[in-house]
C-alpha cells in the first residue's frame, strides 16, 4: 500500500471519529493554535505605549520648556545662593556682589615679568599720587621675532585691527569708510589714527603693546580678546614690519628692486591723488607750465 493513501486513510479515521477524547484532542489543537482577539489588542496597545516615554524624551531634548527640569541628582544645580545685583543682609552695605580681595591672584595669573605682561615699569610717584611710567623698549626677552611669529601678528591684526585701521594702516578700514558714506554716524565718531605716521613710528613697542591690551582714548582694549602676552607681542611685531614697509629707506632695498619697484601714489584723504589736467588756452610753447627756478639751466 502506498504511504499517501495509509496517511489519507488515518486523517479519515480521526475526521470520521466522533468520539469525545477525539473532539477535545482537536479543539484543543485550535485553540493552542490561535491567539485570543483581545491578547492581540492587548499587545498592539502595549507596543504603542512603549513609543510614549522615547516621543517624550526626544521632545525634551529638542523643545524648550520653562519648567524646572527634573534633577534626579542635583549636583550642586539647585542650592541656597545669592543671584548677581541681589540684597544680603549678612554684609553692612546689604549688597551679595562683592568686590575681590586685594592681592588675590587666580591660579596661573601671577604676572611677575612686567615687560612681558605690560609693556611698562613703574619708574616713580609724581606729588598728586600719580604713577610715572616707563616704557619697554624692542621686544621681552624670550620673545623670538621671526616670519612665523609676524605672520601670527598678521592674522590678529587682520582679525581685530583692520576693521578700523586698514590693512595698510593708514586708518580706512571699512568701519571707518562706512562711516564717511553715512553722514549721520559722523556724529561722535573719532577717526583711526594713521599707524605709519611719524608719532606712531616713534613710539616704544611698549607704548603699542599697552594700547593693543588696555586701548587709547576712544580706541578700546583687546586683551580679552588676545589674552595671550605672547600674541600681543606678535601684533607688535607685524604693526612694526607694516610701518618699515611704508617707511623704508631706499638704502634697504637691493638695487636691482629699487630700478623696477613702481612709485607709490601721493595720498590725499587715503585716495591715490590725480593732479588736475593743464588748462584749455595752454600755449604749445610751454605757456601756463611753471618756470624753471633760478640757475636751474636756463640761459
Amino acid at each position: 500500500m502506498p504511504p499517501n493513501d495509509l496517511i489519507n486513510r488515518q486523517l479519515q479515521r480521526v475526521i470520521s471519529d466522533n468520539s469525545p477524547t477525539t473532539l477535545m484532542g482537536l479543539r484543543g489543537l485550535l485553540r493552542y493554535n490561535t491567539v485570543p482577539t483581545w491578547l492581540l489588542y492587548l499587545i498592539v496597545v502595549g507596543i504603542v505605549g512603549s513609543w510614549i516615554p522615547l516621543a517624550g524624551a526626544v521632545r525634551a531634548k529638542f523643545v524648550r520648556s520653562q519648567k524646572t527640569p527634573v534633577h534626579m541628582f542635583l549636583d550642586m544645580d539647585q542650592q541656597p545662593r545669592f543671584e548677581a545685583q541681589d540684597t544680603n543682609p549678612l554684609f553692612a552695605n546689604n549688597m551679595a556682589m562683592r568686590p575681590p580681595i586685594p592681592g588675590v591672584v587666580k591660579v596661573g595669573g601671577l604676572e611677575q615679568d612686567d615687560f612681558l605682561n605690560l609693556g611698562y615699569t613703574i619708574s616713580s610717584i609724581d606729588d598728586q599720587g600719580r604713577p610715572q611710567v616707563q616704557w619697554m623698549e624692542g621686544f621681552p626677552p624670550g620673545i623670538t621675532v621671526d616670519a612665523a611669529f609676524i605672520a601670527r601678528g598678521k592674522e590678529l591684526y587682520a582679525r581685530y585691527c583692520y576693521l578700523c585701521h586698514g590693512y595698510d594702516g593708514y586708518g580706512y578700514g571699512p568701519v571707518h569708510v562706512r562711516t564717511q558714506q553715512r553722514p549721520g554716524n559722523m556724529v561722535g565718531w573719532a577717526p583711526p589714527n594713521n599707524l605709519n605716521d611719524a608719532d606712531r613710528r616713534a613710539r616704544p613697542e611698549g607704548h603699542i603693546y599697552n594700547t593693543i591690551n588696555n586701548g587709547i582714548r576712544t580706541m578700546a582694549g583687546y586683551g580679552h580678546q588676545i589674552q595671550a602676552p605672547e600674541d600681543r607681542w606678535a601684533v607688535v611685531a607685524y604693526v612694526r614690519a607694516l610701518q618699515l614697509s611704508q617707511n623704508a629707506p631706499p638704502e634697504m632695498v637691493p638695487q636691482e628692486l629699487r630700478e623696477q619697484a613702481p612709485v607709490r601714489p601721493t595720498l590725499v584723504g587715503g585716495k591715490p591723488f590725480v593732479p588736475p589736467p593743464p588748462p584749455e588756452d595752454a600755449q604749445e610753447d610751454g605757456a601756463g607750465q611753471p618756470e624753471a627756478p633760478a640757475g636751474a639751466g636756463g640761459e
